[in-house]
C-alpha cells in the first residue's frame, strides 16, 4: 500500500516539477524577447523544453525488476534460441550484410555523415529493403536535409529503377508510368498497413 502512494507521491510531485518548469521557461523566454534577445529565448524553450520531457517520461517509466531476477529471465530466454537463429529482421537485397549481422536489429538509427556521399540513398534502400522483406515491420523516415516530396522520389526512383528526377515529372513511356504508378501503388499500401 506504501509502495503505491509512493508512486502516485512521485507522479504528483514530477507533475508539480512539469508545471513550474513550464512556468519558469515561459517567463525567462518572454523577458528574453523583450529585451531583445529572441535566439537566446529560443534556445532556453528548446534546452528547457528538452530537460522537462526527459524529467516527465522518467518519472512515467514503470519500475523495472532487480538487475539479478532480469539477468535469470534473460539467460533462460537467450539459451532457448536455436543456433544460428535470425536475430533481426531479414534483408534480401543487402544480403551480405543481412548474414554479418544476422539481421537488421529494431531500434533506432542514427546516420551521419559528410553531405552528398549517399546516406539518404542508402537508408531508402535498407529501409525498402526491411519493409518489402518483412511485411509485419514498420518504418519511420526522419531526415534534417529532405523534404517529405525528396524523401518520397528517392523511395520512387528506388522501386522504378528510374532516376530521380523522371520520377518527377510527367513520362512519355507508359511502361514507365505503369512501373511509377505500381511504385505508389506499394508505398500507399505500406502506409496503409502501418
Amino acid at each position: 500500500m506504501l509502495a503505491e502512494e509512493y508512486k502516485t507521491l512521485q507522479g504528483r510531485k514530477a507533475a508539480e516539477r512539469l508545471n513550474e518548469g513550464a512556468d519558469d521557461v515561459t517567463k525567462t523566454a518572454r523577458k528574453l524577447i523583450a529585451e531583445g534577445h529572441p535566439e537566446e529565448a529560443i534556445k532556453v524553450m528548446q534546452d528547457q523544453t528538452s530537460n522537462l520531457q526527459s524529467e516527465y517520461w522518467r518519472s512515467r517509466e514503470p519500475e523495472k525488476e532487480k538487475l539479478d531476477v532480469y539477468l535469470i529471465e534473460k539467460r533462460k530466454r537467450d539459451s532457448q534460441r536455436v543456433i544460428g537463429q535470425r536475430i533481426g529482421y531479414e534483408l534480401k537485397d543487402f544480403s551480405e550484410i543481412d548474414k554479418e549481422i544476422s539481421g537488421v536489429q529494431p531500434g533506432l538509427y542514427i546516420v551521419a555523415a559528410d553531405p552528398n556521399i549517399g546516406k539518404t540513398a542508402m537508408m531508402v534502400s535498407l529501409m525498402i529493403d526491411v519493409l518489402r522483406s518483412n511485411p509485419d515491420v514498420s518504418c519511420l523516415f526522419y531526415s534534417m536535409d529532405y523534404s517529405r516530396d525528396a524523401i518520397i522520389n528517392r523511395m520512387l526512383a528506388h522501386l522504378t529503377d528510374m532516376k530521380i528526377n523522371e520520377v518527377r515529372f510527367k513520362l512519355g513511356n507508359p511502361s514507365d508510368e505503369l512501373k511509377l504508378e505500381t511504385a505508389y501503388a506499394q508505398m500507399t499500401k505500406w502506409f496503409q498497413e502501418g
